[in-house]
């Protein structure tokens, strides 16, 4: 039966298989790109090979959490014992986004600060940032889950929870927004039905950017 390398191990054997051979590059090369300019500058621009392993694996590392958490959430919802307790488990996690949402806004922004003031190059700022792209990927697909999950309550179970349409597109809105993407109207649909969450679909950006403001009140300040 044939043997499949994961890009995780190839990515470690190509770091090891250079690091054994330093005799064959004893001095640098001088090689221009099709642009004239020189490639060890592209490739200080890009990050060093370092930053790019180090880049790639957080983001898989990531990855794997973020499935971990999601699985985790639709095991205990498919498990609560009644409505309420459903209720429970989604207001529970809706929260917990919230709270990694401000750390991944106070991240963000400690590494633009950092880039700014020359304390990291460019290569270890998108390294960094292609990991908070992938953790904020997963914080939207858990507003989604506990979207779906919460429309099907009753409606006077999502009340006392404070799961409400608003509410939960307020999360919603904030892990978009800092995933880069626009902001829509909330509330409502075409067809006239509740709109829980305002996502759109769309490639999240790793450049530093983003849409200001996170909507309306959050979750913290509902009232159970």
């Amino acid at each position: 039966m044939p043997r499949t390398v994961t890009p995780l191990a190839m990515a470690v054997l190509l770091v090891v298989t250079g690091a054994a051979v330093p005799a064959v590059t004893a001095r640098p090369v001088e090689t221009a790109t099709p642009d004239g300019t020189d490639a060890r500058s592209n490739g200080s621009a890009n990050g060093s090979a370092g930053e790019r392993l180090h880049g790639a694996i957080g983001a898989q590392e990531a990855e794997v959490d973020g499935e971990i958490r999601t699985r985790r959430f639709g095991i205990r919802t498919a498990r609560a014992a009644s409505d309420d307790a459903k209720a429970a488990v989604v207001a529970e996690e809706l929260e917990g986004v919230e709270h990694r949402l401000d750390a991944l806004e106070e991240r963000k922004q400690r590494l633009q600060q950092a880039r700014d003031a020359g304390v990291i190059g460019p290569g270890r700022y998108r390294a960094e940032m292609a990991t908070i792209a992938v953790e904020t990927g997963t914080a939207r697909s858990l507003v989604n889950a506990s979207a779906a999950a919460a429309e099907g309550l009753p409606t006077d179970v999502r009340e006392r929870r404070g799961l409400d349409a608003t509410t939960i597109g307020a999360v919603s809105e904030r892990a978009n927004e800092l995933a880069g993407l626009p902001t829509v109207q909330r509330g409502g649909t075409t067809d006239g039905a509740t709109d829980w969450t305002g996502n759109r679909t769309a490639t999240p950006r790793t450049d530093g950017t983003s849409t200001a403001g996170h909507g309306p009140a959050s979750l913290r300040d509902r009232t159970v």
